[in-house]
């Protein structure tokens, strides 16, 4: 199961399609996913980019300047913006298939394939965003998103579970339940974009509130400031859940 996401990933036409996917959904930085590694040369970006976009000097000048350290360097907002706009793709795909499924027009067997690789895309862009593209992620950082994704999947097949057994109603409340799913990759580009700072030498970070509304726990926790990086609750750790729009600042 935790191998799945890599596998997924690292199998060049699945990640050529899921990168033609990003590049359509997310028009402002279609080749964000690619980034360059760490301490790439501009001649090695140019050479690698190639295969997805003819190398144009200042398109990969300025694309080396942005990921000089890793997506980090992009603001937060931008960066945000890209994922969030690749996560309503997703979200309308996952309630596209759950609508069929309640109305019979859909089995679930199929609707579980939809639902597999939603979570495959969603979760596995985030969390290759967070850790600079591609080019970027880590074993440790492949190794978080895999355990992260193989919970996700475990949450799935008690969902397919539970509709099959009729403790889910096929209704509106499943059309929710399915999104969440999607929504849940915030908090995995989080958690990655966590252990990246930490490595880089940070030791404290705060809970910064997001634009929604915040449930009691967000608010708790933003006001706890300034604390040790990795002490406080994740992103979606917390009464609102998926649709939690925190994220988190470090020094």
């Amino acid at each position: 199961m935790l191998q799945e996401v890599r596998d997924y990933w690292y199998d060049h036409s699945e990640r050529d399609r899921i990168l033609e996917n990003w590049a359509r959904v997310v028009e402002k930085y279609p080749y964000l996913l690619l980034a360059v590694p760490r301490n790439a040369s501009v001649d090695s970006i140019r050479a690698g980019s190639k295969r997805y976009k003819p190398a144009e000097d200042l398109y990969w000048d300025a694309l080396l300047l942005l990921y000089w350290l890793g997506a980090a360097v992009l603001p937060y907002s931008e960066l945000m913006a890209a994922l969030e706009a690749f996560l309503a793709f997703w979200r309308d795909r996952v309630a596209a298939a759950s609508k069929k499924l309640i109305f019979g027009k859909m089995p679930i067997l199929r609707w579980e394939r939809s639902m597999r690789q939603a979570v495959l895309m969603a979760h596995g862009a985030a969390g290759v965003l967070a850790s600079g593209g591609f080019a970027s992620i880590t074993e440790a950082e492949w190794g978080v998103l895999e355990k992260i994704v193989g919970q996700q999947m475990a949450l799935l097949d008690r969902f397919k579970a539970q509709i099959l057994s009729g403790q889910q109603p096929l209704d509106g409340r499943l059309l929710v339940r399915a999104r969440m799913y999607v929504d849940a990759a915030r908090g995995t580009h989080e958690e990655i974009r966590r252990g990246l700072f930490a490595q880089r030498g940070y030791k404290e970070e705060r809970r910064v509130l997001g634009v929604a509304e915040h449930c009691p726990d967000c608010l708790a926790y933003a006001a706890l400031g300034w604390q040790p990086i990795g002490t406080l609750p994740p992103i979606g750790d917390s009464a609102c859940k998926t649709n939690c729009h925190c994220h988190f600042e470090y020094r």
